[in-house]
């Protein structure tokens, strides 16, 4: 299906709140680039505490790995395999062939976003005051490895972090920039990916791209205030920071713009592998980047997995959801039908 008959379709058909796709992707778009401005302003205005904020980027976490795999890569798989039907090309090997797309989609996703963390290390899951030091060891955690429970005395690991937090404070916000700007334009795609998978079956479009918008929405207040702490750190004026977190905001609508707009007359035949490397992102982001921190904090064992499996809960709900307005809507079709 084109941009164009998507863009053609009636409201009746659009579904949720009688938006159309592009209005869907719009409201989406706005509301995303709302949640980045407003993660920058509560580094300014809101103190989380170390524990509060690991807690929330557990159950981020756990609901963009749901995401990834209990909804992008499924619906992926649906649209390649429908597309290779429609194309008749029914033989197995036309099949596997659309599969094998899917997964190397996936697996080129995955390390994309694997590498952009890797030489930008854009995200930084401390505010300057909590960089040091951790609320919970008020308590008596004994810290967050096995290794501060051993020795007090510094060590050339410990020297390293120092050099490393000097390093960020320096120089860092030019790599977050550019590498949380790469990612945002990921996200965008990702979005428009899935409102467009979703409005190729006009009876999910009310659903279209709404459990990808989730993700996004949740997941990007840490991107807003990782710019700008991290700009603030480097010790620019408070103005400054928040006019490249505004720059910034606007990359997600940007990145959903290029996509959408980008797609051709079949671009429909991209679709599959556009949400498959999505799935692939995400997926990077949460076990690469955010999952980690339950290893690592060891002190809150309970809360943090607690939050991810809510997390995960979350993501599996709206898979089901989703799930369950396709099966009704198919039953309703036979019934018109018969």
């Amino acid at each position: 299906m084109s941009i164009l008959s998507i863009l053609g379709q009636e409201a009746s058909a659009a579904g949720f709140a009688g938006l159309s796709p592009a209005w869907q992707l719009g409201v989406y778009s706005v509301a995303v680039g709302i949640a980045s401005l407003a993660g920058g302003a509560f580094t300014a205005s809101l103190r989380l505490s170390h524990r509060k904020l690991q807690i929330a980027l557990s159950f981020v976490g756990g609901t963009m790995l749901g995401v990834g795999v209990l909804h992008l890569l499924p619906h992926a798989i649906i649209l390649a395999l429908e597309s290779s039907e429609g194309g008749g090309a029914s033989s197995h090997g036309a099949l596997h062939a659309s599969i094998d797309g899917v997964v190397l989609s996936v697996v080129v996703g995955f390390m994309v976003m694997f590498l952009l963390e890797r030489f930008f290390q854009f995200h930084q899951h401390e505010t300057p005051e909590h960089a040091g030091h951790h609320d919970c060891c008020d308590d008596g955690c004994g810290g967050h490895d096995e290794g501060a429970k051993k020795s007090a005395k510094p060590t050339p690991a410990s020297a390293h972090r120092s050099g490393h937090a000097k390093q960020v404070s320096e120089l860092g916000w030019v790599g977050a920039a550019i590498g949380l700007t790469l990612h945002s334009i990921l996200e965008g795609v990702a979005l428009a990916a899935a409102v467009l998978a979703g409005a190729t079956h006009d009876k999910i479009v009310a659903l279209a791209g709404f459990s990808t918008f989730v993700v996004i929405l949740l997941h990007k207040p840490f991107d807003g205030l990782t710019v700008t702490t991290l700009v603030r750190a480097a010790g620019r004026p408070a103005a400054f920071a928040h006019a490249v977190n505004a720059l910034f905001a606007l990359v997600v609508p940007v990145g959903a713009a290029m996509l959408w707009f980008g797609v051709s007359e079949n671009g429909a035949d991209i679709l599959p592998y556009a949400l498959a490397f999505s799935a692939g992102t995400f997926i990077c982001i949460a076990t690469s980047d955010l999952l980690p921190e339950l290893q690592f904090h060891r002190h809150d064992r309970l809360g943090l997995s607690a939050a991810l499996l809510l997390g995960l809960g979350l993501a599996a709900a709206i898979a089901r959801i989703e799930s369950s307005v396709v099966q009704s809507g198919e039953h309703a079709g036979h019934d018109h039908s018969g």
